[in-house]
């Protein structure tokens, strides 16, 4: 059950807020937010996927609105990302991804989340030789200790360095396995 805020639930006074102002980016995001926890909740606790894979159709809607009014705003093309990625859409996932990386340029954030969907895609070489790029372009980063590099590891079969990756020092200590 939605918790409501004022008189109306937050979907419907997001709603009531875009008759007044369409054009506003921040509510089309905020109710492509609440649309995909509506969607959760409606699988996870109610069991009606029907139900919510309409409020993830409406959350996506939201955000690819959001995205179409605000381009440079990176929050705002997270949350589309998001609502992607609960759609198994990896290619629009992967070229929402590069574009916001011209606007983040020097920045790791969101950089190594284009890993996963090369790996969904069965693109591993192009994941690997991603990954290699993102430790030439970020050194100072450990890159074996994170999510990517256990991603690409495991793709791999090199299941003993993805473990690895996990738990720090599980590769040198031989009576840990």
């Amino acid at each position: 059950a939605r918790i409501a805020v004022g008189l109306l639930p937050p979907p419907t006074a997001a709603e009531r807020a875009l008759e007044l102002d369409p054009g506003h980016a921040d509510t089309h995001a905020n109710l492509g937010r609440m649309y995909q926890l509506d969607a959760r909740q409606s699988a996870q606790v109610d069991g009606d996927f029907e139900k919510a894979a309409e409020f993830r159709q409406k959350g996506l809607e939201h955000a690819k609105q959001a995205v179409q009014l605000a381009p440079e705003d990176i929050s705002i093309r997270e949350d589309y990302v998001r609502a992607l990625w609960d759609e198994g859409e990896w290619e629009e996932i992967i070229n929402q991804l590069e574009i916001a990386y011209r606007y983040t340029p020097d920045t790791l954030y969101l950089r190594d989340w284009k890993i996963a969907p090369l790996i969904w895609l069965r693109r591993v070489d192009e994941a690997e030789a991603y990954l290699e790029e993102l430790k030439q372009e970020f050194p100072h980063v450990d890159w074996e200790h994170r999510d990517s590099a256990f991603t690409v590891h495991r793709a791999r079969g090199r299941l003993r360095q993805a473990l690895a990756s996990i738990y720090p020092g599980m590769h040198t200590n031989p009576i840990s396995w």
